[in-house]
């Protein structure tokens, strides 16, 4: 998607960090070339970025508009470009729709433990991140103490001894 915005509005980069946000999927299909945007006119482009996305400035949605008019990116509406376009979204959307099948498919597996209860209360970790935890490491009561679970996740702790002295906290090995 990258590639094809690249060489189509190279501009939009800078107003956008994500290359898949929906204000770029929308303007991508509904005007993919930057001549249908400069047909369009500035105020019908702009009403329909604000329906698109409400929370978009104003200030930067002519900005958008104003780049676009002047873009370096491709001149003409080359129907192959067109076709590589559409083939993206249907792909992108594709790919949306099966990520949002496999966490609702797992969100019914897991759901009801208490285990991933448990790491939802931990601040930062939400559902994606619980079920990949109980996931990958299976029921927590196979590991009879926290070092098991470190092992296991290929983490090697060491501590520091020398005679006498024998330091508890323990750091991350690179020795993996």
């Amino acid at each position: 998607m990258r590639g094809v915005v690249g060489y189509i509005f190279p501009e939009l980069e800078q107003y956008f960090t994500d290359i898949t946000a929906k204000t770029i999927l929308a303007i991508l299909e509904a005007c993919p070339f930057p001549s249908q945007i400069k047909r369009l006119g500035k105020s019908r482009f702009v009403s329909f970025l604000k329906q698109k996305n409400p929370r978009l400035p104003r200030r930067r949605a002519e900005g958008i508009y104003e780049r676009t008019c002047s873009s370096i990116g491709i001149t003409g509406e080359e129907e192959a470009v067109l076709f590589e376009i559409r083939l993206l979204l249907n792909e992108l959307r594709d790919l949306e729709q099966n990520i949002a099948r496999i966490n609702a498919k797992v969100h019914a597996i897991v759901g009801n433990r208490e285990d991933y209860r448990l790491l939802l209360t931990i601040p930062g970790i939400g559902p994606v991140t619980a079920s990949s935890i109980i996931t990958e490491i299976g029921d927590i009561a196979n590991f009879s103490s926290g070092k098991q679970l470190i092992k296991f996740a290929g983490l090697d702790l060491y501590g520091s001894e020398s005679g006498i002295s024998v330091h508890t906290l323990r750091h991350i090995s690179k020795r993996g």
